[in-house]
């Protein structure tokens, strides 16, 4: 496939100069249908990461009926709204990069995220950082999401290792995203920092009945007892009264 080795991807226009723009006018950096391609360093020891600065979207990728895949490894994401979304496409690496989004309700009128994985599966995320930006202004802030999994369905898939601060929701589990018996998707070793909601499982629109969900158990193996890894940033004091499930 293509190699994107230590490019740059950078929109120079200030960004006061868009208040009147719908935020899209910002642009992207990658797009791609049924495409393979990496996102990489110059070379494995090189500091010439590709970057991705001041952009709508990072990279935007498509896959119908495809055996196309991609790696994103080591890159920096800086300023924007809509990270890496990816559709259809099995089997992705989504490793160590560091992603911050933009933080202004004008340059993001609407969901912003790190990482959006749509209807896939087969997929490697470790060791991202994904933070928000600090930028003063004068309005609401938006929804930001740090990584967002729908509809994965069946597969043991895994959001491993990931460091996650000041967002709204830190993982959001939309829809199927589990199986039969202990099978699905796990969230394992994650940091959560200074978010209002660190994991949130959700149907979706399209979810049946009883389908929506993440895998039942999300410890060690399959023992329900074991714990999972995550590290929470908030404190929730002891009650004599209530059980809790962590994970």
């Amino acid at each position: 496939g293509i190699q994107f080795l230590g490019c740059s991807f950078v929109n120079n226009v200030p960004v006061e100069a868009e208040l009147n723009y719908f935020p899209s006018t910002r642009g992207g950096g990658i797009y791609s249908v049924n495409s393979s391609f990496t996102v990489d360093k110059l070379t494995p020891t090189s500091p010439d990461a590709c970057k991705f600065k001041f952009l709508y979207r990072g990279i935007e990728a498509y896959g119908f009926n495809t055996n196309k895949t991609f790696t994103v490894n080591e890159a920096l994401f800086d300023s924007l709204c809509k990270t890496i979304y990816l559709n259809g496409i099995d089997n992705v690496t989504i490793t160590s990069n560091d992603i911050t989004l933009y933080d202004s309700y004008v340059f993001l009128p609407d969901m912003a995220y790190g990482l959006y994985l749509d209807y896939c599966t087969g997929y490697k995320v470790e060791e991202n950082i994904i933070r928000k930006g600090y930028v003063s202004h004068s309005g609401a802030v938006p929804l930001h999401y740090g990584i967002v999994v729908r509809n994965s369905y069946d597969d043991n898939n895994f959001i491993y290792n990931n460091r996650i601060v000041d967002m709204r929701t830190g993982v959001f589990a939309l829809g199927d995203n589990r199986g039969p018996g202990n099978a699905g998707l796990q969230i394992k070793c994650n940091e959560f920092l200074e978010c209002s909601f660190d994991i949130v499982v959700s149907p979706d629109e399209s979810s049946a009945p009883g389908t929506c969900g993440i895998a039942s158990n999300q410890g060690y193996g399959t023992h329900q007892d074991a714990p999972a890894g995550n590290r929470f940033g908030k404190d929730i004091p002891p009650n004599a009264n209530s059980d809790y499930n962590y994970y």
